[in-house]
């Protein structure tokens, strides 16, 4: 690898201050949420050329894990070489080891199912129920009900869903999303083309900000 990669792989990196990721701000794939880099007029995945600039070529038959579950980070101190079947291992394991949700219910307390490979909380599950309600009987407006995390039974918050919008492009795909912030992958979707959460704007981030 030239330095000239070298150089342009550093100037698409964002460092994250608390978990010490690399988080990549250039191109992305939009099927799987890697970063993504054009050397010698091939697209490869970032996070690989990252690895084999600081820590040498891939050894045959490995792939490249990310030790800290983020798709787009290219810490080459996140990355390691592993088998394909180490790397689907590790991946399950990070979210069987879950102990509560990203609303902060206690799963040993509240309960869980697994869905897709993930946990989902029985109590944001409950409070997804009530808001499926509200959708089908109309608009929380219309009922003369408050928008957004006013609702009573609204599971995100303005900031969350700004997070959302926001870090897409670092965090990956729908499902990693959905799973993190326990909602539906239809809810991301809708949140991320503006469907959903349709008063909450780009805007709003900017004068938070």
């Amino acid at each position: 690898m030239t330095k000239d990669i070298f150089s342009r792989l550093i100037d698409k990196v964002s460092p994250e201050p608390n978990t010490g990721c690399w988080l990549w701000t250039g191109a992305m794939d939009g099927g799987d949420g890697y970063a993504r880099i054009v050397v010698g007029g091939k697209q490869m995945s970032a996070h690989r050329v990252s690895y084999e600039i600081h820590k040498g070529p891939v050894p045959e038959g490995l792939c490249i894990d990310h030790l800290c579950r983020v798709r787009c980070c290219v810490n080459p101190d996140h990355l390691e070489a592993v088998t394909s079947a180490e790397n689907t291992r590790r991946g399950v394991r990070a979210i069987r080891d879950w102990t509560h949700c990203i609303r902060g219910h206690d799963f040993s307390v509240v309960g869980y199912r697994t869905k897709s490979g993930s946990k989902r909380c029985r109590t944001c599950d409950s409070i997804r129920a009530k808001n499926a309600y509200s959708e089908k009987f109309g608009p929380a407006e219309t009922r003369g009900h408050k928008r957004g995390s006013q609702h009573p039974n609204a599971v995100l918050t303005e900031t969350e869903v700004l997070a959302i919008r926001s870090t897409q492009r670092f965090y990956g795909v729908s499902r990693e999303l959905a799973a993190k912030f326990g909602v539906s992958e239809k809810t991301i979707r809708g949140i991320r083309s503006g469907k959903n959460w349709s008063h909450v704007t780009i805007h709003e981030e900017k004068v938070a900000v």
